[in-house]
């Protein structure tokens, strides 16, 4: 394996391991790191190791907001007793309400 892949494919890791910190448990975070890197040797020795190719191979992966995001909705799919919500998905803020259209009575004021 060249040492330009490797540092590419440890910044992917790293940057995976950083946004599942605190969101999920150590030991499904570990697994989640283990079975990436697994994924990406194993597609690295079928399509080649230069710095393109495993770029091209962590393109392929998604983002690492996107691994963790995943890891998360299928572990929350085998807990029954889970939820699951992601806070940045707001549409909204606690600064500014959003522009809302709807029927009320009179002079009422619409809540959401």
């Amino acid at each position: 394996m060249s040492e330009a892949g490797d540092k590419l494919v440890l910044d992917y890791l790293d940057r995976v391991a950083d946004i599942a910190q605190g969101r999920l448990r150590p030991m499904d975070r570990i697994m989640l790191i283990e079975d990436l890197r697994a994924q990406i040797d194993a597609q690295r020795q079928r399509r080649g190791d230069g710095p393109d190719a495993v770029r091209a191979i962590l393109a392929r992966q998604g983002s690492p907001r996107s691994q963790v995001d995943d890891r998360l909705i299928r572990l929350a799919a085998e807990h029954p007793t889970w939820a699951l919500g992601f806070g940045d998905e707001v549409w909204w803020s606690r600064l500014a309400q959003p522009a809302q259209h709807c029927w009320v009575e009179g002079r009422a004021v619409a809540r959401l």
